[in-house]
């Protein structure tokens, strides 16, 4: 009996050192895998944050680039819009210029041509003037049959002075007679219709005349021609002048021509550089548009990234709070343990010190069924647990 006490107790002593090394090793593992979980969840959460802030960097460093090509480009772009904003407002200015220039060259045509003129007939305006030229011709040539015949007559009348003092009457007769038949022949066709007379009584009584009564008649008509000359002279250059007009009002028509094409270049120029300038402003407008939608979406990706983190963080967390539960429930059933060992203990001291009174007693069957039944619990926990 004493022997099998002694090794009940050693196997109690067994039993509770193997429950202490096994309480120190649930322990120490316990500690080890909470150890272990939070240096995996400090790097993992120091990983996600670096990967984050390097991210967040990047794209930071990205969009400055971005954003100062951008403002560059911006900045260029309004340099080039004033510049052609000043080259508009010089074209316009240059146009309003030509539009007074035509409103007054069209008055001053007006004006020289009367409320009733011929600006809107091009064409009889120009056959007019073809037809002035070619009168203006003919009078020059009238003018110069005009002087020479002038010139003949002067000749012809000293002429006559020199053979006056030297011959007679009837030699006088005889050469005035040769004299105008000579004038007649010198002269042109239109000259002779104005020497010869009307009616042939005007012959005779010139014919009647004596020769300083001659004399006078030719003076008077070579007064009348050079009346006749002076007045076609002045004729002429009223019609010169007038032509010279013409000739400037036609230039100032071509001038305003040109001048209206140019405003029409220049009013297309505007209107190219209007539709340039809007074209650059819509395309600013669009690459800002892209550059918002491009930083909105890396925000949203940073965002959704972070979100990730958060949520695996929320997990890691979740995970170690199981684990601490579980290292509690550990602890928990443990203390447990070592409440039954300390029961067992107590119950052996109790059983050793009954033994011990009654050690010279005879050997009862009951014993053994109650030591059975005292290790009974224990042997059904430790084979819960296992191997």
């Amino acid at each position: 009996m004493k022997a099998d006490l002694e090794q009940a107790e050693q196997r109690n002593l067994q039993l509770v050192g193997e429950v202490d090394e096994r309480h120190a090793c649930m322990e120490t593992l316990n500690h080890s895998r909470i150890r272990e979980l939070q240096q995996d969840f400090r790097e993992r959460v120091q990983c996600v944050r670096s990967e984050a802030e390097q991210e967040n960097e990047a794209l930071l460093e990205k969009g400055e680039r971005e954003r100062a090509s951008l403002q560059e480009e911006l900045r260029l772009l309004r340099e080039k819009e004033l510049q052609l904003e000043e080259e508009l407002s010089s074209t316009s200015q240059e146009s309003r210029r030509l539009e007074e220039d035509l409103r007054a060259v069209k008055m001053k045509l007006i004006w020289q041509f009367g409320p009733g003129g011929r600006w809107s007939e091009p064409e009889e305006r120009f056959s007019q003037i073809v037809k002035d030229y070619e009168l203006q011709l003919r009078l020059r040539d009238r003018n110069d049959e005009l002087s020479s015949e002038v010139e003949l007559l002067k000749n012809q009348r000293s002429e006559k002075k020199s053979r006056r003092s030297a011959g007679d009457a009837p030699n006088w007769t005889q050469q005035h007679n040769s004299d105008e038949s000579d004038m007649k022949r010198g002269a042109s066709p239109p000259a002779r219709k104005k020497l010869q007379p009307s009616d042939k009584t005007a012959l005779c009584s010139l014919e009647e005349l004596s020769g300083p009564a001659l004399s006078i008649q030719t003076e008077l008509a070579v007064e009348q021609m050079k009346m006749k000359h002076n007045e076609d002279l002045q004729q002429l250059h009223i019609q010169l002048e007038t032509q010279m007009e013409i000739s400037e009002v036609e230039e100032q028509k071509s001038q305003v021509e040109q001048q209206r094409e140019r405003a029409d270049l220049e009013q297309n120029f505007a209107r190219e550089i209007g539709n340039l300038v809007k074209s650059l402003r819509d395309e600013k407008d669009e690459l800002e548009a892209e550059l918002q939608l491009k930083m909105d979406r890396e925000t949203m990706l940073l965002r959704t990234q972070l979100e990730e983190a958060r949520s695996e963080n929320v997990s890691l967390q979740e995970r170690l709070s199981v684990r601490q539960q579980e290292v509690q429930s550990l602890e928990e059933e443990n203390s447990g343990y070592r409440e039954e060992v300390l029961l067992l203990s107590s119950r052996n001291l109790q059983l050793s010190n009954e033994n011990g009174a009654e050690f010279s007693s005879p050997w009862r069957p009951g014993v053994g069924r109650m030591l059975r039944e005292a290790w009974q619990p224990l042997l059904r926990s430790r084979k819960m647990e296992g191997p």
